[in-house]
């Protein structure tokens, strides 16, 4: 049975993916610079991480979400 998982495609910036407003950032992105890559979105109970893959799946890395600045 295949595993079901929901993502999005974003590109990668200084080693950041955005999505749904929030940046995620992970030193490991900085090879993905420019391209684009999965954002895996089936763990909604905690917005601070995301898991980071590639087009074709390979797991690159849970980025963790930046600090909001106020002001």
């Amino acid at each position: 049975m295949a595993t079901t998982y929901y993502s999005h495609l974003r590109k990668v910036t200084r080693r950041t993916v955005t999505l749904d407003g929030r940046k995620y950032r992970h030193d490991a992105l900085k090879e993905y610079e420019g391209q684009m890559v999965d954002v895996d979105t089936v763990d909604l109970k905690d917005l601070t991480k995301r898991k980071i893959y590639t087009r074709e799946g390979k797991f690159i890395c849970e980025a963790t979400m930046k600090e909001l600045k106020n002001g």
